[in-house]
C-alpha cells in the first residue's frame, strides 16, 4: 500500500535575538539543524524536507549550509513568516506540509507518523497537531518535541483572513484561534504529562541542556525524555526552573 506523504517546511534563520546563530552551532557533534533534519528522515510520512530562511545577509551562511547538504532551502521576508511558508510551499508545489522549528532538536519521529497517518487519512482535515489535557496547542507550550501538520489552503486562507501582525509572526495562531473555521483536529497527551518541560533551544542554557541530555540517553523519544526527567532529578529541576523563568510567550 502506498504512504501518502507530506513535505516538511522547517523555519530556520541566523538572527535569533536571544541565540544568534543558533540553528548552526554544535551539540555533541552536529549541528542544531542537523539534529532537526535526521529526526525528519526516519518519517514513513515526510516526503521532502524544506529549510524556509530569509533574505537578510545574515541567512547567506545558512543557505551555503544548505547548499553544501544538498538541502532545499528557499529565502523569504524577513517578518512575515506566514508569507515565508505560503511562497515556499508554493515554490516547492507543497501541498500539505508539517511547519517545523529549528530549534528542536528532539523532535519523536514516532509522534509524528502517529499524528501524519490521522492527517493524510482524513482529506478534510486542515490542521492537525497535539494538545495537552485542556486541549491548548502543544506549540504554546516550550516542550519543542513536536510539529504542525497544516495544508496550503488553510495558510492562504490565512493570509487573507488575518489582519493582525501576530498572525504573520505566528504561521498557525489564527487557525487554532479560530478553530470555527477550519477543519481541525488536536490529538491529547497523556494527561500525567508535565507539559512545562522544556526541549527546544533559545538560549545558551538550553544547549548546555540538551548536550547534558545527549551524554544520559541514546533514547531521544518523547517517552525516554520524560521518564528521564522523572528519574533525575537535578536535571528535572534544572529544566523546569528555567522553564518557569522563561516562559513562552505570544
Amino acid at each position: 500500500m502506498t504512504v501518502k506523504k507530506v513535505d516538511a517546511i522547517i523555519q530556520a534563520r541566523m538572527g535569533a535575538s536571544r541565540l544568534p546563530g543558533k540553528v548552526l552551532l554544535d551539540i555533541n557533534g552536529q549541528t542544531l539543524l542537523e539534529h532537526v533534519i535526521d529526526k525528519l528522515k526516519k518519517s514513513r510520512y515526510i516526503d521532502r524536507i524544506i529549510v524556509a530562511t530569509t533574505t537578510d545577509i545574515l541567512d547567506d551562511e545558512l543557505v551555503k549550509y544548505c547548499e553544501q547538504k544538498n538541502m532545499l532551502c528557499y529565502r523569504g521576508d524577513v517578518n512575515n513568516v506566514l508569507d515565508r511558508f505560503i511562497k515556499a510551499g508554493e515554490q516547492f508545489q507543497c501541498d500539505k506540509i508539517i511547519r517545523v522549528c529549528a530549534d528542536n532538536p528532539f523532535i519523536d519521529t514516532r509522534l509524528i507518523d502517529e499524528q501524519l497517518k490521522v492527517f493524510v487519512d482524513d482529506e478534510s482535515l486542515e490542521y492537525c497537531t497535539y494538545a495537552t489535557a485542556d486541549d491548548m496547542p502543544v506549540m504554546l507550550k516550550p516542550l519543542g518535541v513536536f510539529v504542525e501538520a497544516v495544508t496550503m489552503k488553510a495558510l492562504r486562507r490565512v493570509a487573507a483572513q488575518a489582519d493582525d501582525p501576530k498572525y504573520f509572526e505566528h504561521v498557525t495562531m489564527f487557525i487554532y484561534q479560530h478553530p470555527e473555521f477550519f477543519k481541525i483536529k488536536l490529538m491529547p497527551l497523556d494527561s500525567e504529562i508535565n507539559s512545562n518541560y522544556r526541549f527546544t533551544v533559545d538560549y545558551p542554557e538550553d544547549i548546555a541542556f540538551c548536550a547534558a541530555v545527549m551524554k544520559a540517553t541514546n533514547d531521544y523519544s518523547f517517552e525516554s525524555l520524560i521518564k528521564l526527567m522523572e528519574n533525575n532529578g537535578g536535571l528535572r529541576e534544572k529544566n523546569l526552573s528555567f522553564s518557569r523563568a522563561h516562559e513562552k510567550k505570544y
